[in-house]
């Protein structure tokens, strides 16, 4: 899975793209945001679970949804556990081996965080 930052070239910039992943990334990415929403871990370093190619990836479970932001170690998203749930949800069409298209997985922070296969949206 790639990770690429986008901070400008479109209206919807600044974001961060989730591209070139294949269903198997998704459907383990999915379980890690399954372990946010049920308080089993209060956060996870993507990079630690999934190969990641690109920029690291820290998610935590808040108590309100801050968003995503770019960190020192990476960008870092702030979601309550009923938001990581609607994230986790909407992730689920692209463990499907050939769905195409795109997914806004977060809008609540200054950067938008997307998932696309080929990277366009």
């Amino acid at each position: 899975m790639r990770v690429e930052f986008i901070p400008e070239g479109s209206p919807h910039c600044p974001l961060l793209c989730l591209r070139d992943f294949d269903p198997g990334q998704v459907r383990a990415l999915r379980e890690l945001l399954r372990e946010l929403v049920a308080g089993a871990r209060p956060s996870v370093r993507v990079e630690e679970h999934l190969e990641l190619a690109g920029a690291r990836m820290h998610f935590v479970s808040g108590d309100r949804d801050v968003g995503l932001e770019a960190a020192r170690e990476g960008f870092r998203l702030v979601l309550t556990p009923l938001s990581w749930h609607n994230v986790e949800g909407l992730l689920e069409p692209f463990e499907a081996p050939h769905v195409d298209g795109y997914q806004w997985l977060d809008e609540s922070g200054w950067i938008r965080l997307l998932i696309s296969r080929d990277g366009s949206w």
